[in-house]
């Protein structure tokens, strides 16, 4: 098996495993957005000084909720030491997004900010990825949640004549926090 077939089939592992354990996911970065724009064609599978296995082919980045981490980290650091090792990345579910499915609302945090955003916005969508579909992101979400993470982390709320208030992200809207 080739290595982009490797990986898809890692990535299929993962959802299913994900799916058995009734974790709500979407799977975002590079993948889903290679996914969206020529879906997977652009992948690297051979990247270039490569000092482990995992280092050639792209990470799979995961929003999955705060209280999973610990489950998906353990079948992290197993996917990590495989026969076709491959690198989960959970790094914005444990530290920019606080994924709340059931929920009106999630969070984009960093530091005291913290940005209400509608939940239902984190909602995958089924992505043609290569050979497979990959339950990614929306493209319009992915898009712009890197430029919200962005605002959060240049400390706008926090800058003197700007709202302290947390805000909704709704489709490009900023609105005030309903109550306040």
């Amino acid at each position: 098996m080739d290595r982009p077939q490797s990986f898809l089939a890692c990535l299929a592992q993962l959802e299913q495993w994900l799916t058995s354990q009734h974790i709500p996911y979407a799977v975002f970065g590079s993948v889903a957005a290679s996914a969206w724009t020529d879906r997977g064609a652009s992948l690297d599978f051979d990247r270039p000084g490569a000092h482990h296995p995992s280092e050639r082919i792209p990470d799979i980045d995961l929003i999955v909720p705060r209280a999973s981490l610990n489950r998906v980290k353990g079948y992290a650091r197993a996917a990590h030491r495989g026969e076709f090792p491959v690198r989960i990345d959970t790094f914005w579910s444990e530290c920019w997004i606080g994924f709340r499915p059931g929920s009106q609302f999630s969070y984009l945090t960093h530091w005291e900010v913290r940005i209400l955003v509608p939940t239902r916005l984190f909602a995958p969508s089924a992505a043609p990825l290569l050979e497979q579909e990959t339950a990614a992101l929306d493209p319009f979400t992915l898009l712009h949640l890197y430029g919200a993470v962005g605002v959060a982390r240049r400390g706008y709320a926090r800058r003197p004549g700007r709202e302290t208030e947390p805000t909704v992200v709704s489709a490009g809207n900023r609105q005030p926090r309903e109550g306040h």
